[in-house]
């Protein structure tokens, strides 16, 4: 089986109820930029990129995809590679490797339709009914009560930062993300040593090269890769390992279509349950609540959270199959 096409759609449409971030900045459209790889059996796995969708397109239609046609697509760590040392001298993060996130997620998508398995099976995976049960009795634990996490945007010095982690500790935070810039790592170990909070953040970081240092100086209590932004499902497995190995969390950031937060989904349910113990907790899953029809309308079975539990999907790849004419409806390019 060979790579026959790679096929990118840019998505976009309006929200009906605009939102801002913490930062005041207006959202009234959701776009993202979405990839298709063909084979030549008639497998179409699907990825997403995360970023300016027209510009990813760019990147993936003319840097990436004339280097995957005729590839074997169970090849997938050996493109990954490929594709990484052929872009990286026009940049180590950003759009490039934002354009292998997709095409290496979708890659995943293929593997797992010709073989019948979903991915977090092909990955790592584990014992669905046993997280269930684990996942139930941690909600017997807690009872009705609903712990919070707290998102900045990188929006705070690093004073103001301490100052509003202290002022919350006392309601019990779950995590506190990216209250700093993220160029500033420095500045988020500092944060951290001062909190008793868990503090959060990584999203805007790429590859494990990218994440190495802070992992290893715990500059964060809990990192946040984006499968569709730091280098795929491939590349994050990297990520979570080094993590674990260093004792912090992995807990992906899923913000994007249907299709970024099924590969999210798969990816947490191939992690172990974090830290290990008697008592585990599994790993969480963001599900973001604005408004978004990419979400919520691409996927012909969308995946919706049930009283805070979401199911992992058995059906091969990524675990849902695309709904053709909501993709023509929100497809622009």
């Amino acid at each position: 089986m060979t790579v026959a096409a790679v096929r990118t759609h840019v998505v976009s449409c309006p929200v009906e109820r605009p939102f801002t971030s913490a930062r005041g900045w207006l959202d009234a459209t959701r776009a993202s930029c979405l990839v298709g790889i063909e084979t030549d059996q008639g497998i179409v796995g699907w990825g997403e990129c995360f970023g300016p969708a027209a510009a990813l397109k760019a990147v993936v239609d003319t840097m990436l995809a004339p280097r995957m046609i005729g590839r074997d697509p169970f090849d997938v760590g050996v493109i990954w590679e490929d594709l990484y040392n052929r872009v990286k001298d026009y940049g180590l993060t950003g759009l490039s490797v934002a354009g292998i996130s997709g095409t290496d997620i979708a890659l995943w998508d293929v593997v797992g339709r010709a073989l019948g398995r979903p991915i977090h099976k092909l990955i790592g995976g584990g014992d669905l009914q046993a997280d269930a049960a684990r996942v139930a009795a941690v909600c017997r634990t807690v009872g009705g009560d609903i712990r919070l996490a707290m998102d900045a945007n990188h929006c705070f010095s690093v004073p103001n930062a301490i100052r509003l982690g202290r002022m919350r500790e006392p309601h019990d935070i779950l995590w506190f993300e990216e209250p700093i810039s993220p160029e500033d790592r420095k500045g988020y170990a500092e944060v951290t040593r001062a909190l008793d909070t868990a503090l959060a953040g990584g999203e805007n970081e790429f590859t494990r090269w990218g994440f190495r240092d802070i992992v290893v100086e715990k500059a964060m209590d809990i990192v946040q890769p984006d499968l569709c932004a730091a280098g795929g499902s491939s590349a994050c497995l990297k990520i979570a390992t080094l993590a674990s190995a260093h004792g912090v969390e992995c807990v992906p950031q899923a913000w994007g279509s249907a299709i970024g937060l099924a590969a999210s989904v798969q990816f947490l349910a191939a992690l172990p349950d974090q830290p290990p113990a008697w008592r585990p907790i599994p790993p969480m899953l963001e599900f973001e609540q604005t408004p978004n029809p990419l979400r919520d309308r691409l996927a012909r079975e969308p995946i919706v959270p049930r009283e805070g539990i979401v199911r992992v999907p058995e059906t091969p790849g990524i675990g849902i199959e695309i709904d053709r004419d909501a993709l023509m409806r929100f497809k622009t390019a």
